[in-house]
């Protein structure tokens, strides 16, 4: 059988024979995926009654001279926020 994709990968790197590398991914995944609930917990429930919006984030569109100033940055080779 003929694989292509991360499994062949693991198969190649580890000698993994690809039946055991499926199930080795679906244990992976299962323990991942299913695991019981969290508990219930009031005070996080109080917090987020009463928390605040956060209204710091700007939702318009760019001016041209915010787009020029990010292009400058990118062209000098750092950071755009540093």
């Amino acid at each position: 059988m003929t694989f292509d994709g991360p499994l062949h990968c693991l198969v190649v790197l580890y000698g993994l024979e690809l039946s055991l590398a499926v199930q080795r991914w679906a244990e992976h995944f299962e323990a991942a995926l299913n695991h019981p609930p969290g508990s219930p917990d009031q005070s996080v429930d109080n917090e987020s009654i009463s928390a605040v919006a956060y209204t710091g984030v700007h939702t318009d569109k760019p001016t041209l001279d915010e787009v020029i100033w990010v292009v400058k940055k990118l062209k000098n080779g750092r950071a755009i926020w540093s």
